[in-house]
């Protein structure tokens, strides 16, 4: 099961996300719960480098990131790149019920 925890602000940033674990729903390689997230978390990652957030990410045997700090010029388009990411993986956990485990702190 892929264990997922965010912890989002009262601004609706995302100040840190944790991921951990394997879905089980395929083998490793073919693996399309694991694919879906990977893509969203990879994607959202992308984007903060990109808008040059200051994030911390550690991509060991869990996966970590922590928004650090940004420019306020940024916070909307972050702010939406927050839902996006929350909203992509509420619906994979709704679907997949059996393979995550999404926990959101506010």
């Amino acid at each position: 099961m892929i264990d997922i925890g965010l912890l989002i602000d009262p601004d609706k940033i995302i100040k840190s996300l944790l991921i951990n674990g394997h879905s089980g729903f395929k083998e490793k390689g073919n693996d399309v719960v694991c694919s879906g997230v990977s893509t969203l978390v990879k994607t959202f990652e992308l984007s903060l480098v990109n808008k040059k957030v200051n994030c911390k990410i550690i991509d060991d045997n869990y996966y970590e990131l922590n928004i650090i700090d940004y420019n306020e010029e940024v916070k909307s388009e972050l702010k939406g790149l927050c839902l996006f990411l929350t909203l992509g993986l509420k619906a994979i956990s709704k679907k997949y019920t059996d393979n995550i485990k999404l926990r959101i702190k506010e």
